[in-house]
């Protein structure tokens, strides 16, 4: 760049000037503040501002209450499927077993005989959730 480039030198002529301003208060500016800010006019909200205050302080209520009673009313299905069930046993490939030497196989338990049924299918559709789940996954 140009040393003589004119902006250049309006700025470091900038930099370089005192400043000279006054960065104090007027004499009492405290004090007509403070008075501004007492006098101020305490008017009641306006009745939109009120109802509108209202409706929404009684639409969270009523928003709190339906959260409780949607978790109240889930809560024993959730403790049924929680405390009854043991963990399905799922395979990734949707029924298919694991292979022999892999560690699911492993830790899964013996198979039961060919023509042994399980315990889940003699139960009837819509009484267990889970067994439910698992049939429709598989």
């Amino acid at each position: 760049m140009n040393s003589n480039d004119p902006w250049r030198r309006l700025a470091e002529a900038a930099r370089r000037a005192p400043d000279s301003r006054d960065v104090t208060a007027p004499h009492g500016f405290a004090a007509r503040v403070a008075a501004r800010a007492l006098a101020a006019d305490r008017r009641p909200p306006s009745f939109l501002a009120h109802f509108s205050l209202r409706a929404s302080l009684r639409a969270l209520g009523a928003a709190a209450a339906l959260a409780v009673i949607a978790a109240g009313a889930g809560y024993p299905a959730a403790l049924r499927l929680l405390s009854e069930a043991p963990a399905p046993e799922l395979s990734l490939a949707g029924g298919i077993p694991a292979p022999a030497n892999s560690p699911a196989a492993a830790a899964a338990p013996a198979q039961a005989p060919a023509g042994a049924e399980s315990p889940a299918a003699d139960a009837a559709p819509g009484e267990d959730p889970v067994t439910d789940l698992v049939n429709i996954v598989s």
